[in-house]
């Protein structure tokens, strides 16, 4: 395992983190003290609506892409540092659909959603980039599934 690329996806998902939480104080700001004029008011819930049906749409393409990409049956074949770096560029696009989220939630409030919908939507954004943090011990048991699958199929000696 890659520690320094390892400590660099642990930045970028903080990073990641932080610029969704930033939408927060911005909407409390424009809420108190801009008197915004939202665009489409008059069709709030129906923004409401779909930005969650959109946020709910990206979370099932998050569980897809962890459900059957981060195990296909050729990374049997492959070494420790090539399915390494296959999960590393897995972590930063599903953890970028997870900003998205936030990002939605943003636009919606700007669009017309409440103050509330679109935090709780911020926030729904902000816990699925912490459920996908890419903790150490999370690869060091991704390695172990990957080292138990080739000894089981009897595939290369792996390291």
């Amino acid at each position: 395992m890659n520690e320094k690329k390892l400590k660099q996806l642990q930045i970028i998902s903080f990073a990641m983190i932080l610029s969704v939480v930033i939408f927060i104080p911005i909407i409390y700001f424009i809420e108190k003290f801009a008197r915004f004029n939202k665009l489409f008011m008059d069709f709030q819930t129906t923004i409401e609506n779909y930005s969650f049906y959109v946020s709910a749409f990206l979370i099932i393409l998050i569980i897809a892409l962890r459900k059957f990409i981060y195990f296909p049956s050729n990374i049997v074949k492959r070494t420790e540092e090539e399915a390494f770096n296959r999960w590393y560029t897995l972590d930063i696009v599903m953890m970028s659909i997870g900003s998205t989220i936030g990002t939605i939630g943003f636009m919606a409030y700007l669009l017309g959603a409440s103050y509330f919908k679109s935090i709780l939507i911020i926030m729904i954004s902000v816990l699925d980039i912490f459920t996908l943090f890419p903790y150490k011990i999370r690869y060091e048991l991704r390695l172990k599934q990957l080292k138990e699958m080739k000894e089981d199929t009897g595939v290369g000696y792996f390291k």
